[in-house]
């Protein structure tokens, strides 16, 4: 189980054990204010905080029952029940969330006014209902802190707080009827009349409670039912008087049930606690929990019994079966979900919430990340438009999607899909958003990937017909090139012959003119190979000759650009098989690189370096360097990546090429920094007979 998960579900474990705690005293041993006390310690000690208070309502006063950590007030102060947070909560009837009184509707003007009139800078409450009456309210307090507490702090609560108030109430009617039962007691002799007297009080006060009170004879028979039975469960009281609880127990809960009897027989006064299904008059069950006590004989009475205060908790066990489903679906979903405040002041809103699927994408824990601002995930690719518009849209209250590139713990960036709604109160009030997340990093790359598929083949048609245009001109123009040679070795010939005394410089001139036009042919052949439409064929080439051969096809570029061009050759170079044309092409790309990289720079530092040598272990090395600027170590990373490019004018798509051509002959291609300030591009590949 996720960390944050599992956290969540040990918090409301440990919550709803408060409830049995608190309202599993036995009746009768302990005072209304004393109950409220453990309730107290215990409230702290489950929601780790150091305050908390208990008030009761009693007329138009709220008296404290008891508290923990609120410096000033005393046990049983009365205060109006009207005004303050306890007033908008009894009117309400609704529990109060504030994170911070100095920003809090409820408070922020009086905290700005009168500053001192807070002993809190956090709280949470709420009102205490037996059934539909308000009897009073319970709060937790953080003197010193804002933004302590959370929903689901006020949701826990909640629960508990509707069970302590039934507790209280109980155990005050319990208290009214103990010391009724103790006047009674103190009288010398306790009449039949007296013992009837106590009895009647007793079923007055039962019949006016809304859980369950019965008495049962020590073999479990119900002797007496409160008429919340009916409310409850649909059976008229006497209906039950007679019969044993079991005949109503659902079968898979019977044997819990049936052992509580011996457990009971052995408990003294402590009670025994079942939680179980109950037939009601309909047919249906319904989950309740009993408390059950031993009743000591007094005299009078035929024998001893056993009291047990039932209640129903269908609802509590409802809401804990729709939270616990809640939470594992959120946890086992394959998408990342953020829940966050509805904060919108600086920094943001802050997280509150992530599930499994959150820190697998994004390599942070729960504990990281909880408490921080989604800012965390922001870098210099973040879309700083778009979270603009988000920001309009959280300040008008409306939903939200969009794609943007966050980073990852490790500072990676992946790119993200997400979609945000609002959490609202039943008034309309956000006070929280939720927002799930996609990694489409994969997709869009295979996005990328298949329009450079798409604009390679564009630029391939591109290449095709220029190849077929070129491979034409390159035809017509190696006729008249011809044509030139033969007539300036035809009139070389003549002048030799019939004048031996003719200028040596006029020979010269036809010798050059001849070796000219000649090299000029050779160069058209090998440009119309270079370009000309072919099938992929391996031969055994020295790449010493691809070198050579590129060169002077580049020959007329980089003396124009005045960029001198240094060829340090292994003459010792064995020869490799590899498809000559392709490799050409990427011996090319890294010369026009080169040559471009060193534009701009003054003319002493127009330099290229090209390099070959024998690298061992059967692998061919050529580098070319340039001395221009160089690249830093997040641009050499990205280097190779399609659609990268530090040029105006560039595409992007030069370097990835030429990358799975030489990953296509079994070769690998990287980039260095080099000794003059620049850049080195390395093709290593392995030295192949030919087959």
């Amino acid at each position: 189980m996720a960390e944050a998960t599992h956290r969540d579900s040990e918090f409301l474990d440990r919550r709803l054990s408060l409830i049995a705690q608190a309202t599993g005293t036995p009746i009768g041993t302990q005072s209304p204010e004393a109950l409220a006390g453990q309730v107290v310690e215990l409230l702290c000690e489950g929601f780790e905080t150091d305050a908390a208070a208990a008030r009761w309502l009693q007329g138009d006063q709220l008296l404290l029952l008891a508290a923990r950590g609120i410096p000033g007030p005393k046990l049983n102060e009365a205060l109006p029940a009207s005004v303050g947070l306890a007033g908008e909560m009894l009117s309400s009837g609704r529990g109060v969330l504030i994170n911070d009184v100095a920003t809090h509707p409820l408070t922020a003007e009086t905290f700005r006014s009168k500053p001192g009139s807070f002993r809190f800078r956090s709280f949470v409450g709420v009102p205490l209902l037996v059934g539909q009456r308000r009897v009073g309210v319970l709060g937790l307090y953080d003197i010193n802190h804002p933004q302590v507490y959370e929903p689901r702090d006020l949701q826990h609560l909640q629960i508990v707080g509707n069970h302590i108030a039934a507790a209280i109430d109980n155990t005050r009617l319990y208290d009214e009827l103990q010391r009724a039962n103790a006047k009674l007691e103190a009288r010398a002799e306790r009449t039949t009349e007296e013992l009837r007297e106590s009895e009647a009080r007793f079923r007055l006060l039962a019949e006016h409670a809304i859980d369950i009170i019965s008495q049962h004879t020590l073999d479990g028979r119900f002797t007496y039912v409160s008429p919340a039975v009916t409310a409850v469960l649909g059976w008229p009281a006497e209906e039950l008087v007679g019969k044993l609880p079991r005949e109503f127990v659902h079968p898979d809960d019977r044997d819990a049930v049936i052992s509580a009897r011996p457990e009971l027989m052995s408990a003294g006064d402590r009670a025994v606690h079942r939680t179980y299904r109950f037939l009601t008059a309909e047919g249906d069950y319904r989950w309740v929990e009993s408390a059950s006590r031993r009743q000591p004989r007094r005299d009078g009475q035929a024998q001893e019994q056993l009291v047990v205060v039932t209640r129903d908790i269908t609802r509590r066990r409802l809401a804990e079966q729709r939270l616990r489903l809640v939470q594992a679906a959120v946890t086992e979903v394959r998408e990342a979900v953020v829940i966050t405040d509805a904060s919108l002041d600086p920094p943001g809103p802050r997280i509150v919430y992530v599930n499994p699927a959150f820190t697998r994408m994004t390599g942070y824990t729960a504990a990281e990340i909880e408490g921080q601002t989604p800012r965390i995930l922001q870098g210099e690719l973040t879309d700083r438009a778009m979270l603009d518009r988000l920001r309009v849209s959280l300040e008008r209250g409306d939903a939200f999607s969009s794609e943007t590139v966050n980073y990852r713990k490790d500072h990676t960036p992946y790119t993200v899909e997400w979609n945000i709604a609002p959490v609202r109160q039943p008034d309309g009030k956000v006070t929280h958003w939720v927002s799930v997340q996609r990694d489409v990093t994969k997709r869009r790359h295979e996005e990328q990937l298949a329009q450079l598929n798409r604009d390679t083949l564009a630029h391939d048609a591109r290449l095709t017909t220029m190849g077929e245009l070129a491979s034409g001109l390159a035809h017509e123009l190696n006729q008249p090139l011809t044509a030139i040679a033969n007539y300036a070795n035809g009139a070389l010939m003549r002048y030799e012959r019939d004048d031996p005394t003719a200028p040596t410089a006029a020979r010269d001139v036809l010798r050059r003119v001849s070796d000219q036009a000649t090299r000029a042919g050779t160069i058209i052949r090998r440009l119309r190979a270079f370009i000309g439409r072919r099938t992929g064929t391996t031969v055994s080439a020295s790449l010493n000759d691809i070198v050579r051969e590129v060169l002077e096809i580049n020959e007329q570029d980089t003396r124009t650009r005045g960029v001198t061009v240094a060829v340090e050759a292994d003459s010792q170079l064995p020869a490799t098989t590899l498809d000559r044309v392709q490799i050409q092409q990427v011996v090319l790309n890294l010369l026009r690189n080169a040559i471009d990289a060193v534009q701009g720079q003054p003319p002493e530092r127009k330099r290229v370096w090209v390099r070959t040598r024998h690298a061992g272990d059967g692998a061919l090395q050529l580098t070319v360097e340039d001395a221009g600027d160089g690249l830093d170590a997040a641009g050499r990373a990205r280097l190779f990546e399609p659609f990268f490019t530090t040029k105006a004018e560039g595409m992007g798509l030069g370097l990835t090429i030429s990358q799975s051509i030489v990953e296509a002959h079994d070769g690998r291609m990287w980039a260095e920094d080099g000794a003059a300030g620049g850049l080195v591009l390395v093709i290593q590949l392995p030295v192949c007979a030919d087959e």
